[in-house]
């Protein structure tokens, strides 16, 4: 693995200068101040960590690379670089230039964050920063990648799964909120497209995706093995409705396969 890839660890002073989705209890007995609170057995399909190398996609302040990490993991976190844009939905009812420039200082403040919780757990994890669609191959080999509710954020998120699945050895992670659609659809390989033209709203929620559809789509990218187990997860404006697919590697591993 090439160590060019990683982030050089940045020192920061104070919880007031970072963003943060979830509440982390630190080792040095402080908490960070998050929407969410999770509980992160559930939340990883009670995937077996303990002596994996995994790789924490969408990693934000690094909730799941902690827990992983207190599980006997070795983690590398994954996160959007600053230099990188969103994949903000596109709205002719909207103009997005504000939009694009404040969620430049939100990832800022994100990696901060990371790196504010990674000094306080005294934390071996490391921190690489670029697009989840182009995932370094240099990072692999890696044993388990995870996606905590990630996909709904993307534009294609059938090529995030694509990019992780030619670097990993043995087991992808996905979690993603249950969608809110008639429970027939939750068997159907179903996604729903959540925008709409005619009002504005949330500009980074692409997708409800159904369990199955997600399964379908590992199971095209040669992870066939797959189960999935459902939960509720606490935020603050209630609780949550969530999935997690786990799905192992049914076909060998080849980075450089032609899809």
């Amino acid at each position: 693995m090439n160590a060019d890839l990683f982030a050089e660890p940045i020192h920061v002073e104070s919880q007031a200068d970072c963003e943060f989705y979830h509440s982390i209890e630190l080792k040095n007995g402080e908490r960070t101040a998050g929407k969410w609170d999770l509980d992160y057995d559930e939340y990883l399909g009670h995937v077996d960590v303990a002596g994996k190398l995994a790789l924490d996609i969408g990693t934000a302040n690094g909730a799941l690379t902690w827990a992983m990490e207190d599980r006997g993991a070795d983690v590398i976190g994954y996160d959007l670089s600053i230099d990188d844009e969103w994949d903000v939905i596109p709205s002719m009812h909207d103009d997005h230039r504000a939009t694009f420039e404040s969620r430049a200082e939100i990832v800022s403040r994100l990696h901060r964050g990371w790196w504010y919780c990674h000094e306080r757990n005294q934390s071996k994890a490391r921190a690489v920063y670029g697009h989840v669609y182009d995932l370094p191959v240099e990072l692999g080999p890696v044993d388990i990648s995870v996606f905590g509710a990630i996909l709904l954020h993307l534009r294609d998120p059938f090529r995030a799964l694509q990019a992780a699945s030619r670097i990993t050895s043995e087991t992808i992670v996905v979690t993603e909120m249950l969608p809110k659609i008639p429970e027939a659809a939750l068997e159907l390989p179903v996604a729903k497209l959540m925008p709409v033209p005619e009002g504005r709203l949330h500009l980074w929620t692409w997708w409800h995706l159904t369990p199955e559809l997600v399964v379908r789509m590992l199971d095209l990218l040669g992870f066939g093995d797959a189960s999935v187990s459902y939960h509720t997860q606490k935020q603050v404006s209630g609780d949550q409705s969530m999935y997690t697919v786990v799905a192992n590697r049914t076909l060998d591993l080849d980075p450089h396969r032609g899809f």
